[in-house]
């Protein structure tokens, strides 16, 4: 019967199901690639997703709109982040993926800067889609005087921002943090990878220490550290540190 399938799953126009382009998709995936890795990386990714959906409280008080984390209002919730404690595991596989490709750029022949760019450019790609479609729906909230104006002043008054709280502390830019972070550990690759075939172990037992030292004087109220309601947030090399042993 033409439309008719297996509960749940659509069949297209063609008459090809959802799982029968799945299953072309698997075959035609070659067989050298990790596909534990991949699924590591899909399932952090959606973790990474949902989690941060479940746990935040969406606050929308006269015409601006941010959130705050349940962890830090409910009793023992915070029990769970250290259960559903994904972004390790997503830096992990960013390494490994480093890694491939950093070879792949060896093979070819071509130089530690193309390596980096290549892969800064694949991750600024979707970031400024979002950007430019942010940037549109401010415009709008701007022209049609929707929601509180924040942010800093641009000029006669006019603040940059409309119903939501300066990047940093904004809906849409807060859980992007870790695209930062990131952006360096990709740029410090091809020197991590090199001191690791240099070095093997004594590598990682070196980050190991050095993540430690950085809790610790992270942890330590300074003026580089930000006190806040779920702890010290710590100075932002503490993260780019973190980030770099994988």
């Amino acid at each position: 019967m033409p439309g008719a399938g297996w509960p749940g799953c659509t069949v297209g126009p063609g008459g090809t199901s959802v799982t029968s382009r799945l299953d072309e998709l698997a075959k035609a995936t070659p067989a050298t690639r990790d596909r534990y890795v991949d699924f590591l990386r899909a399932g952090s990714i959606l973790a990474v997703v949902f989690g941060h959906w479940f746990i935040s409280i969406i606050h929308w008080p006269d015409a601006l709109i941010y959130q705050t984390s349940a962890v830090g209002v409910t009793s023992y919730l915070w029990l769970g982040t250290w259960i559903f404690q994904v972004m390790p595991i997503f830096f992990f596989v960013g390494g490994f993926s480093n890694l491939v490709t950093f070879q792949a750029h060896e093979r070819r022949g071509r130089s530690a800067w193309s390596f980096v760019k290549d892969r800064e450019v694949r991750l600024l790609k979707p970031s400024l889609v979002f950007l430019a479609v942010w940037t549109v729906i401010q415009v709008f909230l701007h022209v049609a005087d929707i929601g509180r104006a924040t942010g800093p002043t641009l000029w006669d008054g006019t603040r940059l921002l409309r119903g939501v709280r300066p990047p940093g502390a904004t809906i849409p830019f807060g859980p992007l943090w870790f695209l930062g972070v990131y952006m360096v550990v990709v740029a410090i690759a091809p020197a991590m990878i090199r001191l690791h075939r240099r070095f093997g172990l004594w590598v990682p037992a070196a980050m190991i220490a050095g993540t430690i030292a950085a809790d610790v004087i992270g942890s330590t109220p300074t003026a580089a550290c930000r006190p806040s309601r779920n702890g010290c947030s710590g100075p932002w090399w503490r993260w780019v540190w973190r980030a770099s042993c994988c």
